[in-house]
Order: structure tokens, then sequence, then C-alpha cells
């Protein structure tokens, strides 16, 4: 499912209409129609909306767009630590390199829920 399907199923399920998303996000009622209907991309401001107000979580909406960005950033994370770690080491660089291994495992961890969440679809 596409996030523009997401949009609209968000609020079906919350038992709001257009109008009340509408007014809630300070918009036009045709132009939150057209992001429902595909016509045109939403913001993030809107998707942000969508999901405080439906409470439909970010993975859902982001779908792909997240593990494409995990893989991105966890490849140069992993070379940018393997270039550190070729360099002449200090208490102060290992402390570096360990907190970028901390954020790597975070990372990981972030794929790891975003990929069974984009498998569910």
């Amino acid at each position: 499912m596409n996030i523009i399907n997401y949009l609209k199923q968000a609020r079906k399920n919350a038992s709001l209409s257009l109008q009340d998303v509408a007014h809630l996000l300070e918009m036009d009622v045709s132009n939150l129609s057209k992001y429902e209907r595909g016509i045109k991309t939403p913001t993030l401001q809107v998707i942000l909306g969508y999901h405080i107000i439906t409470k439909i979580p970010l993975s859902e909406l982001f779908g792909q767009h997240i593990l494409t960005a995990i893989d991105s950033i966890s490849k140069k994370l992993t070379q940018f630590i393997t270039r550190l770690e070729e360099e002449v080491t200090s208490p102060k660089m290992e402390q570096r390199i360990a907190s970028l291994y901390e954020v790597l495992n975070t990372i990981s961890c972030l794929k790891d829920v975003s990929e069974n969440n984009h498998e569910k679809e």
C-alpha cells in the first residue's frame, strides 16, 4: 500500500471527515483531497499531521523511503567507522568510534522494525 492509500484509510479508520482533517491541518479541503487521491504529493507537514491525528506509524507512511535512508546511512556509517579505525587511535578517537557503533546498532534495530512492518503490507 502506498502513502496515498494510508492517508485516506487512516483518516477513515479514525472516523474523521476530510473537512475535519483539513480544519486541523489548516488546509483547504480540495488540496487535502488531492493528496488523498494522489493528484498532489503530500508535504512532510501533511504526512506528520496525519501521523499525529490518526496515530498511524511513520514507518507505514514512509515505508520503503525509510528502508532506503537506513541502508544509505548504514553504508556511509560503516565506511566512516572503517576509515576512523585506520587512523591513529587515541582515547578520544576510540570514544568517537564507540559512539558511531552505537548509532549503527540503533540504525540496525530501526531497519529490523521497518522491514518487519514493510513485509506485513
